[in-house]
């Protein structure tokens, strides 16, 4: 499977880690951060069963960003900076 070179402005560099919906990579020109890719790939029973939804992305996307604000606005810290894209 081939990677995008760049997601909302971001450069990506290499791909550090990939689970069944999700691919982590590192962004060499941020040293210490890294880009949350999410997949259309939705998985039950640790991966038995899986297809693609298209249109899961973003909304995982929107999920993920709004869990973190939540978490933000009850002054619980994270590794969270910002939303790259909506996809």
């Amino acid at each position: 499977m081939s990677h995008p070179k760049e997601v909302g402005g971001y450069k990506l560099g290499s791909l550090s880690i990939e689970g069944k919906t999700k691919q982590v990579f590192d962004l060499p020109e941020h040293p210490g951060h890294c880009l949350l890719l999410n997949k259309d790939r939705i998985t039950a029973g640790d991966g038995v069963k899986a297809h693609d939804l298209e249109g899961k992305v973003a909304i995982s996307n929107q999920t993920n960003a709004k869990v973190f604000e939540i978490l933000k606005g009850a002054d619980i810290k994270t590794a969270f900076v910002k939303m790259a894209s909506a996809t």
